[in-house]
């Protein structure tokens, strides 16, 4: 909810890309352990957004946590960009 009721990000530019990756990685151990896969996708051109990486880094740990609890087989996290 804390990160929801901030209207301006702040922070610097980052790579949702690079992000994403390092979260499959993050998972990956926790998730072979539960018989499951984490794998990111990411489009050919890298999408570059203004925020805080430990935000963003908070954001992906819920998504995939709740994968892990709630879901079956591979989650996928994957990033595109809307215009």
């Amino acid at each position: 909810l804390a990160l929801a009721r901030d209207s301006m990000p702040t922070g610097g530019e980052i790579s949702l890309d690079d992000a994403v990756q390092d979260a499959a990685e993050r998972w990956g151990n926790r998730a072979r352990v539960a018989g499951r896969t984490v794998i990111a996708v990411s489009p050919d051109e890298a999408v570059v957004v203004r925020a805080q990486r430990a935000s963003v880094d908070e954001i992906l740990n819920v998504l995939i946590d709740n994968g892990l609890r709630h879901g079956r087989g591979t989650i996928v996290v994957s990033v595109r960009h809307l215009p």
